[in-house]
């Protein structure tokens, strides 16, 4: 495989795919513009109103798609990119010009996105990452060719830390052995995608935004004579069932959030793979937007296992690891908590994933310590302090929104039974929250665990420490509890809170020099 050299341009697609980026997000800019500023102004009648045959909206908007192709253009032309012998350099700007360099023994990761216009180019964004964690990567070649991307990342893993003679004997070795370098894989079942999506959490989203989308379209009048019209004939032929309407309106409301829910996780994870190469581990998926992104297990601080409530429910979890860098790819906001290497698997399977692709945590200990009783009643105790003002202030403006109400409605007693359930689920949650707490050390990792519906799992490398703590408050001191915590490169402290003395001495002792101890 020749090495890339020399200056490069990007590829032409760049004009386009750069300009479609913008050129949408303008339309829809001017549309809403003339859909709830300019239509409601009575001097624009006589041009058409806000009908999408008013001269001025199809002015508009040809403005801006000839303005943002120029501006294509002129970026088009003044961007370039190089490889040299040491480093991966950068060149962009009209007016600002800009020049990134990065070297190769400075980079940490290499990924590989792209949206479908650049798939049917055959074109990727390709993105550096080093131990500076900038938002969306330190460096970002766009609209390069998927070949030249492949031989980039496979030349710039051949020449980090080695020298010429290193680079071509690695080159060749590499080369004789390329079939055989993924030695282990695991993908997602289509029926996990599809569970992965019903089960998501985003689906209750997805409902408060059809409902906002649904009431402001019936702020524009033809579309509320219709929904008006519609809601009327039903009530008319149906005057008898109305709670049957509602019911039957609430099921499909879930239902078209949650089949949202699970077309957004087929296009996301569709083609999930997780490959162990080596030392290092990659990920793809994505069906319309493809991504390819990896890191060295070396530079992995924490191992996360996530059990959120619904897929705890059905005995599933995701698997997550956290690097040096906290913020990656930053139009993804998920990957700003990490790189997701399993989003939806059996529970009862993460030993064997462990085992099989990342080896290096599978020796963790399960966090089965209990905490003290003392730290269920601080917990009770934090908890009804937190919620006492919010139950009282709720109690408070109920009370005068009943005052209306029919002389004989059991304003008292009904209110009553509501605190008193929302007072029991406090206590509940309470309870849960002490209970899923827990913490459990061997010889190489510190494992933490936490949760009161939904569970984590945190698995820490001894060595990936860089801070210990244990701290205690007053009460704390008097129930002979305190709160540990520990903090990796990942720059996030992850900790328990009241574990008793013993536990957070042990911990102290364990996190010594174990020449010191």
């Amino acid at each position: 495989m020749e090495p890339i050299s020399g200056r490069h341009r990007v590829h032409w697609s760049y004009l386009l795919t750069g300009a479609v980026k913008n050129i949408y997000r303008w339309i829809l800019f001017i549309i809403a513009i003339f859909v709830w500023v300019v239509g409601r102004i009575p001097q624009f009648e006589e041009y058409g109103g806000y009908s999408f045959e008013n001269p001025l909206l199809v002015a508009s908007i040809a403005a801006v798609v000839v303005l943002v192709l120029a501006i294509s253009a002129l970026q088009y032309f003044h961007i370039s990119w190089e490889v040299t012998d040491t480093e991966v350099r950068l060149r962009k700007g009209v007016i600002t010009k800009a020049d990134i360099r990065v070297p190769f023994d400075r980079i940490h990761s290499v990924s590989i996105k792209a949206n479908p216009i650049e798939r049917i180019f055959g074109v990727v964004n390709l993105t550096f990452d080093t131990a500076g964690g900038l938002v969306g990567g330190d460096l970002v070649i766009p609209s390069l060719k998927k070949s030249f991307a492949d031989r980039l990342r496979h030349q710039i893993s051949l020449h980090k830390g080695g020298n010429k003679n290193e680079v071509a004997e690695e080159r060749a070795l590499q080369d004789a052995v390329r079939q055989e370098s993924v030695f282990s894989h695991c993908r997602i079942r289509p029926m996990e995608l599809i569970f992965h999506g019903l089960s998501n959490g985003s689906a209750i989203l997805y409902i408060f935004v059809g409902l906002s989308f649904v009431s402001r379209l019936t702020d524009i009048p033809f579309i509320n004579e219709i929904v008006s019209g519609v809601v009327e004939t039903t009530f008319q032929r149906l005057n008898s069932a109305d709670a049957f309407i509602i019911a039957l309106a609430v099921i499909t409301v879930l239902a078209i959030a949650w089949l949202l829910s699970v077309v957004a996780s087929i296009l996301k994870y569709f083609g999930f793979v997780v490959l162990r190469r080596g030392d290092r581990i990659e990920v793809e998926r994505g069906l319309l937007t493809h991504r390819v992104a990896g890191c060295s297990v070396n530079r992995i601080q924490e191992v996360h296992i996530e059990r959120p409530l619904f897929r705890r429910l059905i005995g599933y979890a995701a698997i997550r690891v956290k690097m040096p860098q906290l913020i990656i790819g930053g139009e993804d906001s998920q990957d700003a908590l990490g790189l997701l290497v399993q989003p939806f698997i059996k529970y009862k399977e993460i030993d064997g994933f462990l085992r099989e692709i990342l080896p290096e945590f599978a020796d963790a200990p399960e966090a089965k310590d209990g905490l003290p009783a003392a730290s269920l009643r601080l917990t009770y105790l934090r908890y009804l302090s937190r919620s006492v003002i919010f139950i009282v202030a709720a109690f408070i403006a109920a009370w005068f929104a009943l005052a209306d109400a029919e002389p004989d409605f059991p304003r008292t007693e009904c209110l009553s039974i509501v605190s008193a359930l929302l007072l029991a689920v406090i206590c509940i949650t309470a309870y849960r929250s002490w209970k899923g707490r827990g913490m459990a050390t061997n010889d190489d990792f510190l494992v933490l665990r936490r949760g009161a519906y939904t569970f984590t799992t945190v698995i820490i490398p001894r060595k990936k420490i860089q801070i210990a703590r244990m701290s205690r408050g007053p009460l704390q001191m008097r129930c002979g509890v305190a709160d540990v915590d520990a903090t990796t490169a990942a720059t996030t402290d992850e900790g328990i809170i009241d574990v008793s003395e013993d536990q957070a001495q042990s911990y102290l002792d364990w996190i010594r020099p174990r020449g010191l101890r």
